[in-house]
């Protein structure tokens, strides 16, 4: 049975109710991996910024510590660095 167009943002795939169902958590209460946020806070919020130096300084510390995140690490910067480049954002992704 399919659920048409309403997403499962609102619905679960179990298709009931439930108040403690984790489908219905606030967003601010899922965990979030340190990387990730890293990750995030490296890029300029504007286009015009510069990336935030300091941000990646912590991420090479993090990942020097946490070695078997590099591989997550990589992918994610390969894929945001080829997004930057298709929208035509050079100066964030600097070599």
């Amino acid at each position: 049975r399919t659920m048409g167009v309403i997403s499962r943002r609102l619905f679960p795939v179990c298709e009931t109710m439930c108040v403690c169902c984790p489908a219905f958590r606030a967003s601010s209460r899922q965990p979030v991996k340190r990387y990730k946020k890293l990750l995030t806070e490296i890029f300029p919020k504007f286009p015009d910024d510069r990336p935030n130096d300091r941000k990646i300084m912590k991420l090479c510390e993090y990942a020097s510590k946490n070695s078997f995140r590099i591989p997550k690490i990589a992918k994610y910067l390969e894929e945001r660095c080829y997004k930057e480049l298709r929208s035509g954002n050079t100066k964030v992704v600097a070599i």
